[in-house]
């Protein structure tokens, strides 16, 4: 995380997978001051990272793909998945739940005794079960 962290932009993200361990979101959350979970990533950053819902949806709203949108506005499947982020993004500041977003200091306070991964202990890769 170190590593990552010098190699950054000014206000650059970086996340990854935390296989919805504590143990993982502490370890980013101990190099980096600012992170925000999205359901089971990780995004950390030395920068405040903040979710605008309306940029969100507009930003998913012009993919596309072979010059067809992904979400197409005239098919009320794509809506309703539309719908589905925004309520993602309507889940932060809310009590923090497994399928929606938290932010660091939400995590800080929830996370307790973790063990933060190193090389030198691989986290429960490495550790004897009594």
């Amino acid at each position: 995380m170190r590593i990552v962290r010098r190699h950054l932009l000014p206000g650059g993200i970086y996340d990854y997978n935390t296989t919805g361990s504590d143990d993982v979101l502490a370890t980013g959350l101990s190099v980096f001051p600012h992170g925000l979970r999205v359901l089971n990533f990780l995004a950390v950053s030395d920068a405040p990272i903040s979710v605008d819902r309306g940029r969100w949806l507009s930003a998913l709203r012009r993919y596309a793909i072979d010059g067809r949108p992904v979400f197409d506005p005239a098919n009320p499947q794509s809506q309703a998945v539309l719908e589905r982020y925004a309520r993602l993004a309507d889940s932060l500041g809310k009590p923090a739940e497994k399928n929606g977003l938290e932010d660091s200091s939400s995590m800080r306070q929830k996370i307790r005794n973790p063990l933060v991964i190193t090389d030198d202990n691989m986290g429960w890769e490495w550790r004897e079960i009594d």
